[in-house]
């Protein structure tokens, strides 16, 4: 691993744990019984939301969207939405907002931003090859 991708990679690492903590987070009132106490509070839980968005826009960045040639501006819209939107979700706000299906709001909004996330690797991966191939015929 050179050097120039350690940070990244600790980047992505922070990223997916900081998103597999706030998913258990959001699941926990819905998986176990009783009064249950979160010991991280709303705080805590608003500011691994903080954490997992500045991560993941240095991913993003990082990816070099550039490269996807026309395509950039539609994967830049969905990444940058999602992780926007996510961090509204992550703020007490949205448990005033959302009030009793604040849970049910969260844990589909989780579910969607793993979706988006997953097809826009998928959407950069081939944007990218098809930039290459068009770079490689001129």
């Amino acid at each position: 691993m050179s050097v120039v991708a350690i940070p990244t990679y600790l980047s992505r690492v922070t990223h997916l744990m900081g998103g597999a903590v706030m998913l258990v987070v959001i699941l926990a009132p819905k998986i176990f019984e009783g009064d249950m106490k979160l010991k991280m509070g709303s705080k805590g839980v608003a500011g691994l939301g903080v954490l997992i968005v500045a991560t993941g826009i240095y991913n993003a960045i990082m990816l070099q969207p550039k490269k996807m040639g026309e395509k950039a501006g539609t994967w830049r819209k969905l990444i940058y939405g999602g992780k926007l939107a996510l961090a509204a979700l992550c703020t007490p706000l949205s448990d005033k907002i959302f009030g009793e299906h604040a849970t049910n709001v969260k844990i589909a909004s989780m579910a969607a931003s793993v979706l988006i996330g997953s097809y826009c690797r998928y959407y950069r991966e081939a944007a990218v090859r098809e930039e290459e191939q068009k770079n490689s015929q001129r």
